[in-house]
């Protein structure tokens, strides 16, 4: 497990300045899990509340990360057909958490993280 997260942090820095190019500030990987984390309680009990601008800008880029997968455009992500954009939130909340020192290429830009948890959990085999 180990040697396959160093493997996917190698790609990391790549993912990262690409996503960066463009961007002016990109969210931080902990402020992307805590507006997650509101979509994610709601969605695991619909009368628990999400309401923030924070938490509908999770949810529009989690839409983004999983119709991009559906056409195969995300990078070396295989998830099945089946996958939901609240299951890739809830992978993420849950990666996040667990990651005890996340390196700073991913801990400053969300959607470097995002595509490196993708790809752990979801690797092709080609």
């Amino acid at each position: 497990m180990k040697r396959a997260i160093s493997k996917l942090l190698g790609t990391a820095a790549a993912i990262w300045s690409l996503s960066a190019a463009g961007e002016a500030q990109a969210a931080t990987a902990i402020e992307m899990r805590d507006w997650c984390r509101e979509i994610v309680l709601k969605i695991d009990d619909p009368t628990a509340t999400a309401s923030t601008f924070e938490a509908g800008y999770c949810l529009g880029s989690f839409i983004t990360l999983r119709n991009t997968q559906t056409l195969n455009g995300l990078p070396r992500v295989c998830a099945p057909e089946d996958a939901t954009v609240g299951d890739f939130m809830r992978l993420y909340v849950r990666m996040v958490d667990d990651m005890k020192a996340m390196p700073a290429s991913l801990a400053d830009n969300w959607f470097a993280a995002a595509i490196v948890i993708l790809q752990y959990e979801y690797p092709c085999q080609n």
